[in-house]
C-alpha cells in the first residue's frame, strides 16, 4: 500500500468566529429582548449609564486597549448585571489578553442570561478550540446549531473539531450538512475528501477531490490528494493525469506525487 501523505484537515476559515459585538452592528435576532437600560433621569451622569460605559469599552477594544476595555465593561456590569452584550464583549477582551478561563466565565454568564445568544456560543467554541478542549468546543457548536440550524460555518467547524479528535464518521456527517446547503463549498469538499481518505474510503475521497478541482482548477493540494487516492485504488493512469495537472500548478508538489507513482 502506498503511503498516504494527505494534507491535514484545513484550519478554521470561519469569519467572525471570535465576535466582538458593538451595539450598532448587533443584529436584531441576536439582541436580547428589552436590551435597553431604563434611565429615569435624562441628566444622568455618564458614569451611571451602563450603555455609555459599554460603548467606551467597545471603542477601547477596537483600539487594542483590552485592559482598559475590561474596566469599562466591568463598570457597565456593576450598574446592569444582566447586560448580555457587556458580558460577551468582556469575554472577548479576556480572550485577547490570554485570560481564557475568565473569558469562558463571561461567555457562560451571557448564555445564562440569554440562552439563545448565538455570539457567546461562537466565542465559547473559539476559546475551547484554542485551549485544545475539543469535546467542549463540539458541545458549544451543538448548542449553536439548535439556535441557528442552517449556519454552514458552524457545521464546517464542527466537522473540523470532530476530525481533530479522530471522529471521522461524525466529521463526515457535519460536512455533509454543509454540502446539503452549499454543494460547491470547496473547503468543505476538500476536508470531506481528507476525512474519507483517513477512513480508507478512497472511492468517496476521489469523488470529493474531483469536485474540488472541477470547481477550483488551481487547487494543487486537491490534485495531490486525488493522485494519492487514485494510487490507493491501483489506478496509476489516473494518478498520472493528476500529476500532469498538478505540474502546471505546483512543480515541487507534483515531483513528490511522481515519486510516489514511480516508487
Amino acid at each position: 500500500m502506498i503511503p498516504n501523505p494527505l494534507k491535514s484537515i484545513a484550519p478554521f476559515v470561519l469569519i467572525s468566529l471570535l465576535i466582538l459585538i458593538p451595539a450598532l452592528s448587533l443584529s436584531e435576532t441576536d439582541s436580547p429582548s428589552g436590551d435597553k437600560y431604563n434611565i429615569k433621569n435624562e441628566a444622568v451622569n455618564p458614569n451611571d449609564n451602563p450603555e455609555i460605559q459599554y460603548e467606551m469599552g467597545v471603542e477601547l477594544s477596537k483600539s487594542g486597549k483590552y485592559r482598559d476595555a475590561v474596566n469599562y465593561f466591568k463598570r457597565s456590569l456593576v450598574i446592569w448585571p444582566d447586560f448580555v452584550k457587556a458580558h460577551n464583549d468582556l469575554g472577548v477582551a479576556y480572550v485577547e489578553m490570554g485570560m481564557n478561563e475568565d473569558a469562558i466565565l463571561s461567555f457562560n454568564r451571557a448564555i445564562k442570561i440569554k440562552p439563545d445568544f448565538a455570539s457567546a456560543y461562537y466565542n465559547l467554541a473559539y476559546v475551547y478550540n484554542r485551549m485544545g478542549k475539543h469535546k467542549e468546543e463540539i458541545a458549544a457548536y451543538k448548542s449553536l446549531i439548535k439556535i441557528k440550524p442552517l449556519n454552514t460555518d458552524t457545521y464546517y467547524n464542527l466537522g473540523v473539531a470532530y476530525g481533530t479528535i479522530g471522529k471521522h464518521d461524525n466529521a463526515i456527517i457535519a460536512y455533509k450538512k454543509v454540502l446539503a446547503i452549499d454543494p460547491e463549498d470547496v473547503d468543505t469538499l476538500y476536508n470531506l475528501g481528507v476525512v474519507y481518505s483517513k477512513s480508507g474510503m478512497n472511492n468517496e475521497a476521489v469523488t470529493a477531490f474531483e469536485k474540488v478541482v472541477h470547481i477550483n482548477p488551481g487547487a494543487g493540494d486537491a490534485y495531490f490528494n486525488l493522485g494519492i487516492n487514485y494510487l490507493n485504488q491501483g489506478d496509476k493512469i489516473s494518478a498520472m493525469k493528476a500529476y500532469r495537472s498538478l505540474q502546471k500548478i505546483n512543480s515541487s508538489l507534483a515531483a513528490k506525487l511522481l515519486n510516489l507513482i514511480e516508487g
